[in-house]
């Protein structure tokens, strides 16, 4: 009975691992795939107010918003702000962040 439950749990153990690791690869591509999708529509803004610009019959007007679109996201800065969420939480600055947001609130933990 020991040994088949040993050989169950590292069967177990060895599954989860690499459903792990194939979760963390689909998400890597999936974060690829959205910055992808977020610089071509980036492009296409700066392609529409360009050709907008350049139509006489259209008013010229400045969209702040289209402006700002224009600029697509850089991956480093996102890569960074991941790590830093994956950063580990000291217990006492956790504790405090906890004692501070149950103040007020009225609910007990249990209804939250």
């Amino acid at each position: 009975m020991g040994l088949g439950a040993l050989l169950t749990t590292t069967i177990v153990l060895i599954t989860q691992t690499r459903q792990g690791k194939l979760a963390e690869q689909r998400a890597q591509l999936d974060l690829q795939v959205s910055l992808l999708a977020e610089q071509k529509t980036a492009k296409l803004i700066a392609l529409l107010e360009e050709l907008r610009r350049d139509l006489p019959e259209v008013t010229n007007r400045h969209d702040a918003e289209a402006v700002a679109m224009e600029q697509s996201t850089d991956p480093h800065a996102i890569l960074d702000a991941l790590e830093t969420l994956h950063e580990p939480v000291p217990a006492e600055a956790g504790y405090e962040h906890r004692e501070k947001s149950d103040a007020g609130d009225g609910l007990s933990p249990a209804a939250r």
